[in-house]
This record gives structure tokens, C-alpha cells and sequence, in this order.
């Protein structure tokens, strides 16, 4: 399995001119805090926490375990 990006043409805006598709949602900036992200691990390495996800971080490592993810709460509703 590979992975294929989403094509840009089959994303479409039904809120017209008001739909901003680029905008960040501030996960890399610091806007969205560092308790917005959890996972489901018992077990998560020191160091390597949720919230390490962020984009130029050290990396969030969960336990080995099957099915171990990781969510991360937006604040606010995103397109």
C-alpha cells in the first residue's frame, strides 16, 4: 500500500468566496495547545509525547500495540 495525495480538483468549495481551503490550522504554529493532542497508548516514551507530532518536533511514539492512533482537537471546525 502507498500512499497517493488527494487531487486538488476534487476538492470543492460550496461556500464560494468565504471558503479559504490554504489556511493553516495552527498546529505548527503553536495555536492549537499541547493538551489538544492524545492517543490511545498506554504507554507513550518520554519525550515522544502527543503533542511531539507537530511539524519540525521530535516525533509522538505510542506503545507497539495494534490500533494505537493519534487525534488531535482542532478548536474550531475546519474545511
Amino acid at each position: 500500500m502507498s500512499f497517493k495525495p488527494f487531487p486538488a480538483p476534487s476538492i470543492q468549495c460550496a461556500l464560494g468566496a468565504a471558503c479559504v481551503l490554504s489556511e493553516d490550522v495552527g498546529i505548527s504554529s503553536g495555536f492549537i495547545p499541547d493538551g489538544a493532542f492524545a492517543d490511545n497508548s498506554d504507554s507513550t516514551n518520554w519525550g515522544y509525547e502527543p503533542h511531539k507530532s507537530r511539524l519540525s518536533s521530535t516525533g509522538w511514539c505510542g506503545s507497539k500495540d495494534a490500533f494505537i492512533f493519534l487525534s488531535v482537537d482542532l478548536q474550531r471546525c475546519k474545511i
